[in-house]
């Protein structure tokens, strides 16, 4: 899965989890740590790579701002 927003990431997570158990549903961006943990599976997958909040990264008065979905190039 590919949400759109990170309230659509949110209610698929919640919707999949109550569905197939928590265990079971894996946010991913990049997914690195399948190469690190090849024995982790999971039935569901939601890609968060896509999802605006959680790619922003900005400097303002305030400070820097990295979203959770930044990549370590940027």
């Amino acid at each position: 899965f590919r949400p759109a927003s990170l309230a659509e990431a949110l209610e698929l997570k919640r919707v999949a989890s109550d569905s197939l158990g928590r265990e079971q549903v894996k946010p991913v961006v990049g997914n690195t740590a399948s190469g690190i943990y090849p024995d982790e599976t999971a039935r569901c997958t939601i890609d968060l790579s896509r999802v605006p909040e959680l790619n922003v990264l900005a400097a303002g008065g305030d400070g820097l701002t990295v979203g959770a979905a930044v990549s370590i190039q940027h």
